[in-house]
C-alpha cells in the first residue's frame, strides 16, 4: 500500500521505517500521528487484538484525525468497534488492486479538499425562509479523479551525493534500510529515491522501496541470484505467517502453533476458501520461509507433498487428530474441507525456536497469509542466515 500510494505522489508515514534512528517507537508514532492529516488503518484480526493498534486509535481520535479502515481479514471489528463503528470501510479481501485505487481516489478528496477548506454557514437571520436552491448537479465518485495528482520534483543528483551512498552502505555489511541510510545522511526520503535510482541506472546497487525497503551493493553473486529470479532459472520462494495467537497465554484460542508445525513438518492455514487457495497455491519443491510476528522468521523448508485438510494429513500412518497438539483450536471444524485447516507436508531445513528467529530490520515481511518473496536482497540474507552453522 505504501509503495502504491507513495509512486502516486501521496506521501505515507509507515513505523517502523520512517521512525529515525535512535527514537523510540512511541516517540515516532507520537509524532507520525501528529504530523499526519489521515490515518489508514489495515485491519486484521491482529490488528483487532492488538493493544499498541488501540492505543493509536485512540491517539488519533483524540487528534481528530480522519481514520479509514482498510480490511484485509474476513473478520468483524471487537475490541476496536468503539473506534469503528461509523467510518466507511475499504475492502481489500477479494480485489485488493481495486481497493488501492478507492483509497487512493478518497485520500485525493481529502487532501485536494481539506476540512478547513468546508463551507460553514453562519446562523440564518429568517430561519423560516426557504432555503435557496440550485441546479448544480454533483459529480459521481470516481475512482479517476479530475484533478491532476501532485507530482514532486525530483531533486538533483550530483557525484558528491552517489559518492556518500556508496561509502556507507558497507558499514552495514553490504545493505542497509532506506530508514537507516536515511538517517546517517539526513536525507528526506525524495532526496533518497533520487539518488538510490541515479546508482541502480549505473548497476552499482540493488534498490527495493517497497516491502522491507533496502539497498544493497550489487555483488557478482546478488546480481546473479536477481537476473535468475527474473528469469526463472531459480523460483521466487514462498513467505508463510505463521499466524499464532499468544495474546499473553501461550497460544490459547490458536488453531496452529510452531511448535506443532516444527514436529510434524507442516504448514497451515484456513477458516475460509482465500486462505485454503493459499495453501493449496504452494507447489511440490517450493522453498518456503516460515514467519512468526514479533519473532521473525523461524524456519526455512522446501515443500514435499501439496496441501492436504487435516482430516487426511498422516503421520508414519497416524491421523494428526490422534496425536498429541500444542494448538487447541487445530481441529476445529475437523471434517469441514472449506473452513478446517489444510496442511502443507514440508521437510524442515533448519527450523529454529522463536527467541533464536532471525529479524532484521529491512526484511521482507508481508501482512498476507502466504505469498512470494521477489526481493532478491531478503532472499539472499535469508539464505545466508539459515545456511550458517
Amino acid at each position: 500500500m505504501k509503495c502504491y500510494l507513495d509512486a502516486r505522489g501521496t506521501k505515507c508515514w509507515k513505523a517502523p521505517e520512517d521512525i529515525p534512528i535512535g527514537t523510540d517507537w512511541d516517540v515516532g508514532i507520537v509524532n507520525g500521528l501528529e504530523q499526519c492529516r489521515v490515518m489508514v488503518l489495515i485491519f486484521s484480526k491482529e490488528a483487532d487484538d492488538s493493544h499498541h493498534v488501540k492505543k493509536e486509535l485512540a491517539f488519533a481520535d483524540q487528534q481528530k484525525k480522519i481514520i479509514i479502515p482498510f480490511k484485509i481479514d474476513d473478520y468483524m471489528p471487537d475490541k476496536l468497534k468503539y473506534f469503528l463503528a461509523l467510518p466507511q470501510w475499504l475492502d481489500g479481501i477479494v480485489d485488493m488492486e481495486a481497493a488501492f485505487g478507492d483509497l487512493y481516489s478518497r485520500l485525493q478528496v481529502t487532501l485536494v479538499y481539506p476540512a478547513t477548506h468546508i463551507y460553514h454557514p453562519e446562523p440564518l437571520a429568517n430561519p423560516t425562509a426557504p432555503l435557496p436552491t440550485s441546479n448544480a448537479t454533483v459529480p459521481p465518485f470516481t475512482t479517476n479523479p479530475p484533478w491532476p495528482s501532485p507530482q514532486p520534483t525530483a531533486p538533483a543528483v550530483g557525484t558528491i551525493d552517489t559518492e556518500a551512498l556508496l561509502a556507507i552502505i558497507p558499514d552495514y555489511k553490504d545493505w542497509a534500510t532506506n530508514a537507516e541510510l536515511r538517517s546517517r545522511l539526513r536525507w528526506d526520503k525524495e532526496k533518497l529515491k533520487a539518488v538510490a535510482e541515479q546508482l541502480e541506472r549505473e548497476s552499482k546497487i540493488i534498490y527495493r522501496d517497497g516491502h522491507g525497503g533496502a539497498i544493497a551493493i550489487r555483488t557478482e553473486e546478488l546480481s546473479s541470484l536477481e537476473a535468475n529470479l527474473a528469469n526463472g532459472l531459480d523460483q521466487y520462494p514462498f513467505f508463510v505467517n505463521i499466524g499464532e495467537d499468544f495474546s499473553g497465554n501461550e497460544g490459547k484460542g490458536t488453531c496452529r502453533h510452531w511448535d506443532d508445525l516444527r514436529k510434524y513438518g507442516f504448514i497451515s492455514a484456513g477458516h475460509g476458501a482465500r486462505f485454503v487457495k493459499l495453501m493449496q497455491n504452494i507447489p511440490v519443491g517450493a522453498e518456503v520461509y516460515a514467519y512468526i510476528s514479533t519473532f521473525g522468521y523461524v524456519g526455512q523448508a522446501r515443500v514435499i507433498e501439496k496441501a492436504v485438510p487435516i482430516d487426511q494429513y498422516m503421520i508414519n500412518g497416524t491421523q494428526i487428530s490422534n496425536l498429541p497438539l500444542v494448538a487447541p483450536n487445530a481441529l476445529h471444524h475437523f471434517r469441514d474441507h472449506e473452513m478446517c485447516e489444510w496442511l502443507v507436508r514440508l521437510e524442515w531445513i533448519k527450523a529454529l525456536d522463536r527467541l533464536s528467529a532471525i529479524k532484521k530490520s529491512g526484511l521482507f515481511v508481508h501482512v498476507a497469509t502466504s505469498c512470494r518473496i521477489k526481493d532478491p536482497i531478503s532472499i539472499k540474507y535469508l539464505r545466508e542466515q539459515f545456511n550458517k552453522g
